[in-house]
This record gives C-alpha cells, structure tokens and sequence, in this order.
C-alpha cells in the first residue's frame, strides 16, 4: 500500500492498488493507524472490494514515525485489534 501523506498541507491519500490486503467482508473494515509518539491514532478505515476506488483520502496527522493497517470490526476501534496488522515505515524525499 502506498501511502501519499503531506503534513504541511494536512492531506493524506492511500493507493489501495497493490496493497496484499484481502477483500474485507461486509462485518470489517481496514483502520489506518499513525503511529505517534509509540501510541496508536486512528486515521479512518476503508475497504478493500472489488469495486472500490483506488484513491481514497484519509484523515491526516501533522507527525508521525509510521502508518499500521489492522482489519477491525465495521466503522472502526478506538485501539487495533493486533490479531492482523501491517506496518509500514515513512520514506520522506
């Protein structure tokens, strides 16, 4: 997954094209995570499916030291359920 993140101008956008993540059901949807200061901040959630767009914008945070994907119950958690989660360093060019 792919993750376009402008702190500056508070935009945030993931590339769900290519991401490795399966379908989620009609029960689940994924949950972006900034990872800040060692504690989660929730970022949204998105599906993934068929039909979906490839492009979707997401709540921004001004500082983070990384992003983490958890599939989490419809509408989202206040803290990631750890049964599945991804990662995902910051590359800043």
């Amino acid at each position: 997954m792919l993750i376009a993140w402008n702190p500056e101008k508070n935009k945030l956008y993931i590339n769900k094209k290519g991401s490795g993540l399966a379908v989620n059901d009609k029960d689940h949807q994924y949950q972006l995570w900034a990872i800040r200061k060692l504690k989660p901040v929730s970022l949204g959630v998105f599906d993934i499916g068929q039909k979906d767009s490839i492009i979707q914008s997401m709540m921004s945070i001004d500082k983070a030291a990384a992003f983490a994907v958890t599939l989490e119950p419809r509408g989202g958690s206040e803290k990631p359920t750890l049964k599945q989660m991804v990662a995902m360093s910051i590359s800043h060019k």
